[in-house]
């Protein structure tokens, strides 16, 4: 299931972070794919990328810990896990 969301995770990401597709050049995006080392993202542009997947998912990731979310499959776990729905 987490595979179907890592386009719509990549596409919101992009539509977010005007940089996104400049971070990503030399990359293969996958859900093993990290924030922090691959995509080189601090903290405030995962407050970002919150509020964007709690709107664009249906969730509230309010009581989220950010830094708990280490790659982009994490990311893509825990919106299943509030939303099984959404694929």
């Amino acid at each position: 299931m987490e595979e179907k969301l890592l386009p719509l995770i990549i596409e919101l990401m992009r539509s977010r972070f005007d940089n996104f597709d400049r971070m990503t050049a030399q990359l293969t995006i996958t859900l093993d794919t990290t924030f922090a080392q691959d995509l080189r993202m601090e903290s405030i542009d995962m407050v970002d990328l919150m509020i964007a997947v709690d709107t664009a998912f249906g969730i509230d990731s309010r009581q989220a810990d950010i830094h708990a979310f280490q790659t982009i499959g994490d990311l893509a776990r825990y919106i299943l896990s509030l939303n099984p729905g959404v694929v």
